[in-house]
């Protein structure tokens, strides 16, 4: 009975965490959009679409996360980290996971093909360009810094939890 307790109270706090992982990445993600927009015209293109990528890349990592938790199978406890909750949804995926859940969801089975589509696309040199140019910008940054000072905070919410 304890140990049961313990599992599903593990399974809230990593959930918690995630979803806060989550909302501040797309955060920082849409300021980075702003700031692509306000770039050089010719290099604003393929910043857009890298953009875009990782937008889809965490709604992706979104569903995956909300399918681990309805299935109910995954050792929350082995997971101590941000980077190896992102590891677990994308090496750690499994061909039976991906194609229950294309199955299952229509949405992301959209998600996946858009994924697929914008990186058939994806100019890697204009996109090289485009970034050097945005990292120039001082919101950018900030923003880059504020995300990383959150997923800190929140791994190290994590790893007291464990202990």
């Amino acid at each position: 009975m304890l140990r049961h307790f313990i599992r599903k109270n593990r399974t809230t706090v990593v959930h918690a965490v995630f979803r806060k992982y989550l909302k501040s990445t797309r955060e920082f993600w849409k300021v980075a959009q702003q700031c692509a927009d306000k770039g050089s015209p010719d290099r604003k293109h393929a910043l857009q679409k890298a953009i875009k990528l990782q937008l889809n890349l965490i709604e992706c990592q979104a569903m995956r996360f909300a399918y681990l938790i309805a299935q109910d199978t995954c050792d929350w406890t082995s997971l101590g980290s941000i980077s190896s909750l992102n590891e677990r949804l994308d090496q750690g995926w499994g061909k039976n996971e991906e194609s229950d859940l294309l199955e299952a969801n229509s949405l992301y089975k959209d998600v996946v093909r858009e994924i697929d589509d914008i990186k058939s696309d994806l100019d890697s040199n204009a996109l090289a360009e485009s970034i050097q140019e945005l990292e120039k910008n001082v919101k950018y940054r900030d923003a880059r810094q504020v995300v990383a000072d959150r997923v800190q905070k929140l791994n190290d919410g994590l790893r007291r939890y464990q202990q």
